[in-house]
């Protein structure tokens, strides 16, 4: 046991190390010049020299890829492009709020997959037993963010049952819960079935 938990420890090495060269090659794929994003379009040429120094771009990309790595590893995630604040404590602010719907998405899931697995396995080749297949089915094949989207959508927009955005009250845990939680519910379910 020990050593499977050792070798599954180290395969996160090359899987993070490929995870970061593909962040950072996607970043350099993108049409456009990051030093003009950060100085908008009417920047002269001086200042876009002076960024491009600033944060390593006039560097050759092994020598990017390397300081940015060390970054990473030290927490230093850098300064976001549009708020203007650092990465890491833009994540901290919002790590609470990941967590809770986390929990909540986990909590709801195995709930209604606990249930629904039940029920479909007490009535075998019923059709309750087959809506629950149909239902696991869907919802492993469903997008979680586009399932999110149009509930917002129905439920939000349309109903106008609950909040669109925010945290804080009952029907914004509500509302996220079913959202994140209506696939995973259905995997349960159906892996009785």
């Amino acid at each position: 046991m020990i050593a499977y938990i050792t070798r599954r420890l180290l395969l996160i090495l090359p899987v993070l190390l490929g995870v970061s060269i593909g962040s950072f090659a996607l970043l350099h794929l993108v049409p456009g010049d990051p030093a003009m994003i950060l100085a908008g379009q009417e920047a002269t040429e001086e200042v876009l020299v002076r960024i491009r120094h600033e944060h390593g771009l006039d560097q050759p990309l092994p020598v990017q890829f390397t300081v940015y790595l060390g970054n990473a590893v030290k927490g230093n995630l850098g300064i976001s492009i549009q708020s203007r604040q650092p990465v890491a404590t833009l994540i901290a602010e919002r790590f609470p709020f990941t967590l809770r719907l986390a929990f909540l998405a986990i909590l709801v899931s195995a709930a209604l997959g606990v249930v629904a697995g039940v029920i479909a396995a007490t009535r075998r080749n019923s059709m309750i037993d087959l809506a629950a297949l149909l239902g696991s089915l869907v919802g492993i094949s469903l997008p979680i963010f586009w399932l999110g989207l149009l509930m917002m959508l129905v439920f939000s927009v349309r109903l106008q049952w609950f909040p669109a955005g925010g945290s804080g009250t009952a029907a914004h845990w509500r509302c996220s819960g079913r959202t994140t939680s209506a696939p995973r519910g259905r995997r349960v379910s159906g892996s009785s079935s």
